[in-house]
């Protein structure tokens, strides 16, 4: 072992991995068994509230045991340097695979936002949380089909008082293809919703291959989530069935308030999406989204015919061939009397003295 390397509590730190802001993550190794973990490591110049915060929310999150989340081995929030342990993660992440392989089916989509929902449900039982790290890049896939959630480093706990957004004073905290328009707007008001919409930009991208917004200036990007619209992912990836489109598209609504009230009504409507059926809830009519709506039943051919139901909740239905209208009625019965007319004037005898039809029988054969 590199007897340079800096070690912390028994770990060997290996390599820098990323920068988190008030913390660095770092792949280190095990004094004791070579295994590796990730530990992220508090900047020595950082604000102590941050990281204080930062502390609580890693051992919040590791109280909380949510399956298919990272697990945190540890907090050590005092010292001169806090940090904190993780498993290694494991597998390829989503980004990775669609990057290299392209988009998933609708039906491993369809999984994918059911694992994480749930997921996503679990760490916010006993309170309610506010990831704001929810990308394609910290989603890892393993070859047993496992599926995992990764990094908790800029965790808020918005129905805390001074727990919420305005510990990071006014940056905004999140890669600007997967914030929320109101993260985007530097909004303080960050609830478990924002959460929501970054998972359905990552699902966008899961299903079409596509960043959203694309690798424009971050300014830009952070603008085109408060105003512009996406296509429709069925216009993308033409595999795609309804269900999935919608859930998407619901998860983008510009307005917090228009997406899933809370986790566990999306974990409903994705575990029916899951098994080929349709989001029972809808927004509002009139709202928008960042995905714009779908034009047609792309699993089918069917046009999909859009009506407004007495809760104002969006229905679909097979388009239904056209009825004849009232004036065509209305021709169709006269034509009708008068033929009927005719036949009984010959029946009795003709008084209306009509001429008659000369019809020819042919003899049979």
């Amino acid at each position: 072992m590199d007897a340079a390397r800096e070690t912390i509590d028994g770990y060997s730190l290996l390599n820098r991995l990323h920068d988190r802001g008030w913390c660095d993550s770092w792949l280190a190794e095990s004094s004791a068994d070579g295994g590796r973990v990730e530990i992220l490591l508090a900047h020595q110049d950082a604000d102590a509230g941050r990281v204080a915060h930062g502390m609580l929310a890693l051992t919040r999150i590791a109280k909380a045991e949510a399956e298919g989340a990272q697990r945190i081995l540890s907090v050590s929030p005092s010292g001169g340097r806090p940090f904190a342990v993780l498993e290694a993660r494991r597998g390829t992440s989503l980004e990775e695979i669609v990057s290299t392989r392209g988009p998933l089916s609708g039906e491993d989509v369809a999984n994918l936002a059911l694992h994480i929902g749930q997921t996503m449900l679990a760490l916010n039982t006993s309170c309610e949380v506010a990831l704001r790290s929810i990308k394609p890049g910290n989603v890892m896939l393993d070859d047993q089909g496992g599926i995992t959630l990764c990094d908790f480093s800029q965790v808020i706990f918005p129905a805390m008082p001074g727990h919420g957004a305005s510990v990071d004073g006014d940056a905004i905290v999140g890669t600007p293809q997967y914030l929320s328009p109101e993260q985007a707007a530097a909004s303080e008001d960050i609830r478990f919703s924002s959460d929501l919409y970054a998972l359905g930009a990552t699902l966008y991208f899961a299903a079409t291959g596509v960043v959203p917004f694309g690798d424009r200036d971050p300014m830009e990007v952070l603008n085109l989530q408060q105003s512009a619209t996406l296509s429709n992912p069925s216009a993308i990836n033409g595999t795609l069935g309804v269900g999935i489109c919608r859930l998407i598209r619901i998860l983008m609504m510009k307005n917090p308030a228009h997406r899933y009230k809370d986790w566990q009504s999306f974990v409903d409507n994705a575990e029916t999406v899951a098994f080929g059926g349709q989001p029972a809830f809808a927004p509002p009519a009139g709202t928008v989204s960042t995905v714009e709506p779908l034009s047609g039943d792309k699993a089918t051919g069917r046009p999909i015919v859009k009506k407004i139901v007495a809760n104002n909740e969006e229905a679909a239905a097979p388009a239904k061939k056209k009825s004849p209208s009232g004036a065509v009625k209305l021709v169709l019965w006269l034509l009708l009397i008068a033929w009927l007319a005719v036949l009984g004037n010959f029946r009795i005898g003709n008084p209306l003295h009509l001429p008659m039809p000369h019809i020819t029988f042919e003899k049979a054969q």
